[in-house]
């Protein structure tokens, strides 16, 4: 019994020390598999663009309300306009700006005085988007049209 249960172990070492050496490649995750880059190289078209969101470093924050649109083309050039209200005040931006594609897959959009982070999600008929510059906090989705 004993020279059988230690064959065993023996077994069962060997066996192990061998899949450690050379894992199979079904063993790999997904994720490593297939890392072939981001399925959206650029972005392109009319996205509409509705934003709530506030502006100041201090409380009482004032709050920022808008909607419009982004047009992207493929050469990494934007071109916003929307309507928005400042704290009660009501004023329109038609400006141009950059995109470029960042390393996680996301986009960052500079436009006159702000930075949109930008994630595609539904194959690129959404983008989520974060206004990332200081004094000014804005979220919201939008979507091609």
């Amino acid at each position: 019994m004993k020279k059988s249960l230690t064959r065993i172990l023996i077994a069962l070492a060997l066996v192990g020390a061998a899949l450690m050496v050379g894992p199979t490649k079904r063993s790999k995750p997904e994720v490593f598999a297939e890392s072939n880059g981001c399925p959206m190289k650029s972005l392109s078209g009319v996205y509409g663009v509705p934003f709530l969101g506030y502006f100041g470093d201090a409380s009482p924050y004032i709050p920022v309300a808008g909607a419009g649109t982004f047009t992207f083309r493929s050469d990494g050039t934007v071109h916003r306009r929307f309507n928005a209200s400042f704290g009660g005040g009501l004023f329109s931006i038609d400006d141009d700006g950059t995109y470029v594609l960042n390393e996680d897959c996301s986009f960052a959009a500079n436009v006159p005085g702000e930075t949109w982070d930008l994630i595609p999600v539904a194959e690129g008929k959404q983008l989520e988007f974060f206004v990332n510059t200081p004094l000014r906090t804005a979220a919201g989705t939008m979507t091609r049209q």
